[in-house]
Formats: structure tokens, sequence, C-alpha cells
């Protein structure tokens, strides 16, 4: 599945490859080794087919790196130790 999120990507930054002839696609498509269903969605332009498709695909934690970052730090929120003013140091006013 990288392949063909890194393939889109590359279409949506790229200009020159976002307004490509057929011939111009077919061969970023082509390079990018997808399967024969994918290929055809992207080069019809069939979003609606390309999304579904892309529901079917297995995937992994590649799409949200990070994720399991952020989940392990949040079960390790409750280790934070507040800090203590010390004793004499001077009352704070809001305004």
């Amino acid at each position: 599945m990288t392949d063909v999120i890194e393939l889109l990507e590359r279409i949506g930054q790229d200009p020159q490859l976002r307004e490509a002839s057929r011939d111009g696609l077919e061969r970023a498509v082509a390079a990018a080794d997808l399967a024969p269903d994918l290929r055809e969605a992207i080069l019809s332009g069939d979003q609606a087919g390309l999304e579904a498709l892309l529901q079917r695909l297995p995937t992994s934690g590649y799409l949200f790196p990070g994720k399991e970052d952020e989940e392990q730090s949040e079960e390790g929120d409750d280790e934070e130790v507040p800090l203590e003013e010390p004793a004499d140091a001077p009352e704070r006013v809001e305004r």
C-alpha cells in the first residue's frame, strides 16, 4: 500500500505529473508497481473506486506514524511530578 500512497503524494506535489498526459501518468503508475485495479482507478480518475480499493487494503502503522508513540506517552503522563515553588518565592499577582 505504501507504493500507492507514495504515488498519490507525488502526483499531488508535482504539478508536471498532476497535469501530465495519459502517457506520462501511465509511466508513473507503471513505475509504482501497483495492482491492476489500483492502476486503472488512478488512470481513469475514479476517486470513489480508488477510495474503495484503498479501504480494502491491509494497513499498518505507516499511515499514521507516531500514533503508537503518542499512546505510549499518554500512558506515562501519570508519572509527571508537579514542580513546587520554593517557600521564599514571591507571591504571584494576576492582573
